[in-house]
């Protein structure tokens, strides 16, 4: 049966940079392997609902019509993602904030 909009998934991933640099993983070893841990941070499979935005519109377009246990890779352009990377938008707070 197909993944489709409305369905519960089950996921785990790893998001990557187009230069390889990662920048998320639900992978708790290769979060720390990477320097990229935090404390506060949920490691493992992560539940999601098809639709709902829990993440970015080019990844849950990527799930629909997947057959659940598939596994692959997804490359999300920046209009389906977080947006073109804009230096004007980038923004320094303080570690104690």
């Amino acid at each position: 049966m197909a993944i489709k909009e409305g369905d519960f998934v089950k996921i785990s991933f790893t998001a990557r940079l187009d230069d390889g640099t990662i920048i998320d993983t639900t992978d708790e070893e290769l979060a720390k392997k990477e320097g990229i841990y935090s404390e506060n941070g949920r490691y493992g499979d992560v539940t999601i609902i098809l639709g709902a935005g829990h993440v970015v519109q080019g990844f849950e377009e990527a799930l629909l019509g997947k057959e659940p246990g598939e596994k692959g890779s997804v490359k999300v352009e920046p209009s389906k993602g977080f947006g073109e990377h804009n230096p004007d938008l980038v923004e320094a707070i303080s570690i104690t904030k």
